[in-house]
């Protein structure tokens, strides 16, 4: 399929695939004595491999607008590989373009219909006609194609991908229209910033990041062996955070970090300049943390840091602050509520 794809079937050798398929050719005669059934034969190999990656990848995401957009991103990501000699091909033969939808294009059609339909449901998307949006989305993975257009925007085919499934799908969001572009959210060790963090983001189809991983060695080195941070150790780090928030927000790409953010001045460097930030402040006390902390051995933080936590903590003034012993559907909830409210 490889080389179908990439060369069509016009000029293709049939020693070559039978190479490739690791047959003889008299085999492949068998399987194939025509080239229309050849075609054939490329497009359900194909179209088995492509439904049933996208399909594992869409299941990846926690909730219904999340595997909608997935399902459709790889999808139209998945026909990048057809050449323009593949799809004459695939288009000359009656044949073959009946294989094609019923094989691929039908198929896809119902699935990324569901979807829709479970995302519209759950109210994570605004009500949409359902056919029409499936046309145009499958009429839009096609045409981001065009060598032309991609030529005089500058874009490769994957780029374009990227930018119209931003655009479309914040224009489908029950929260595209949101004044604030990234959120903070903070609170001690234990205070479920990772959890929530992932949450928000899954729930709005923004990228998420954990500023853990954006630590030194040596920070994590003293971690590791119960040493709390001095000021000193954060700033390199702090001034990664403020550049990585000011990158999404010049690329408008959204997102949520999860991020203690003790002291004020700790989150005047993470805001300053990064104008449509807002901070989420999860709120408890040391008795609610310390099992959290205790039942995640192995955890970079060390559970006996937890009291110098508390001691360096500066509760925020301008914060949404929200107590992290509820269930974090309703912190999510609360946080949705009260950006939609923010307008």
């Amino acid at each position: 399929m490889r080389i179908c794809a990439a060369r069509g079937f016009s000029d293709l050798k049939m020693a070559d695939l039978a190479r490739e398929l690791r047959c003889s050719v008299a085999t492949l005669y068998k399987l194939a004595p025509s080239k229309t059934d050849l075609v054939i034969l490329a497009l359900q190999r194909w179209g088995e491999q492509l439904l049933t990656g996208i399909d594992a990848r869409a299941a990846a995401c926690s909730t219904p607008s999340g595997r909608a957009r997935a399902y459709y991103r790889e999808g139209a990501d998945g026909l990048r590989v057809l050449s323009p000699a593949f799809r004459r091909d695939t288009e000359y033969f009656e044949a073959t373009r009946r294989a094609y939808r019923e094989i691929v294009s039908n198929r896809f059609i119902e699935r990324f219909s569901a979807l829709l339909e479970e995302a519209a449901e759950a109210g994570e998307i605004r009500p949409v006609n359902i056919r029409f949006t499936v046309g145009m989305f499958r009429y839009i993975a096609f045409a981001i194609r065009d060598e032309d257009l991609l030529t005089e925007a500058g874009l490769t085919a994957r780029e374009a991908l990227l930018e119209v499934d931003r655009m479309l799908w914040d224009g489908m969001s029950r929260t595209s229209v949101l004044p604030h572009r990234f959120l903070i959210v903070m609170g001690v060790a234990g205070s479920g910033k990772t959890t929530v963090g992932q949450a928000l983001a899954s729930r709005l189809g923004w990228d998420f990041y954990d500023a853990d991983d954006f630590h030194p060695p040596e920070n994590l080195a003293k971690m590791a062996a119960g040493i709390a941070l001095g000021d000193e150790d954060r700033r390199p780090w702090l001034a990664t955070l403020h550049d990585l928030i000011s990158s999404c927000l010049a690329r408008r790409t959204p997102g949520v970090l999860a991020c203690s953010a003790l002291k004020e001045r700790y989150r005047q460097t993470l805001l300053a300049g990064n104008c449509g930030t807002e901070i989420v402040y999860l709120r408890g006390s040391y008795d609610l943390m310390l099992p959290r902390m205790n039942s995640r051995p192995g955890h970079c933080m060390k559970a006996e840091l937890l009291q110098s936590q508390f001691e360096d903590l500066e509760e925020p003034a301008d914060a949404l602050a929200i107590d992290a012993g509820l269930p974090v559907d309703q912190i999510v909830e609360t946080v949705i509520h009260h950006l939609e409210a923010g307008r």
